[in-house]
């Protein structure tokens, strides 16, 4: 999009020259102009990358390892834990819970990781993203009674337990983080963005304003578990 340079791509054996920056596709045969369209914001479709068949509404699919879905999500993990091992990389593909979560999108959307214990791999798998209950009044509080989200692997790794086989799983998942404010210990609800009028609420808080690094959701509804990461010391 930065560059503006179209992308030759091959759909249905037809080719198009597709510019992202001006949303448009072309034909090179016909040279009819299409437009192109972010699936992931609008509730009736779901994202191109999806293997998913029409009649399932669950799979979890093992990425290719040479695929660049694989490297740039590995590439961000390695940012902050280029001493772990990445094992594997699965993209969870629910439509139920993507449903929820494209349903009238209206902030900024960020990925960002969760530290999870093996027990609840699957939960947030089926379910989405929770407040796991040991954490409820210890520091993980700190910034209010929600969902913990990082942005570097190195913080979501704390919340992660060790398998028989000596592995570790986290999760790479999307929340709509929106307008946020520094968070305090206790609330179960963000804060208004107004106080004269408090039915206007911001989306997340922080612990920092001007670089955060942890964000706190407070509905798993605006958030989605995208890829699980399995990785070893």
């Amino acid at each position: 999009m930065c560059q503006q340079e179209s992308v030759d791509v091959k759909i249905a054996n037809k080719m198009f020259s597709v510019n992202v920056a001006d949303m448009t596709a072309i034909n090179t045969d016909t040279y009819k102009v299409h437009l192109v369209l972010r699936t992931e914001m609008t509730v009736k479709e779901f994202p191109g990358k999806w293997d998913i068949t029409e009649d399932e509404n669950f799979q979890k699919v093992k990425i290719d390892v040479d695929s660049l879905e694989y490297v740039s999500v590995e590439r961000r993990f390695n940012e902050t834990l280029s001493n772990k091992t990445v094992t594997k990389i699965e993209r969870i593909e629910n439509k139920t819970l993507w449903k929820r979560f494209s349903l009238d999108i209206s902030g900024e959307v960020k990925l960002l990781f969760y530290g999870v214990k093996h027990a609840d791999v699957k939960q947030v798998e089926k379910t989405g993203f929770f407040r796991p209950r040991e954490t409820f009044f210890n520091s993980e509080n700190t910034y209010g009674r929600g969902i913990y989200f990082y942005v570097d692997a190195s913080s979501a790794q704390r919340r992660c337990d060790v398998n028989t086989s000596g592995q570790k799983v986290m999760f790479l998942g999307r929340a709509e983080t929106g307008t946020f404010t520094v968070g305090r210990k206790g609330i179960n609800v963000p804060p208004s963005v107004d106080p004269s009028n408090p039915g206007i609420l911001y989306h997340s808080v922080v612990d920092n304003n001007d670089n955060p690094t942890v964000f706190v959701m407070f509905s798993s509804d605006r958030t989605y578990p995208e890829y699980c990461i399995t990785f070893t010391d």
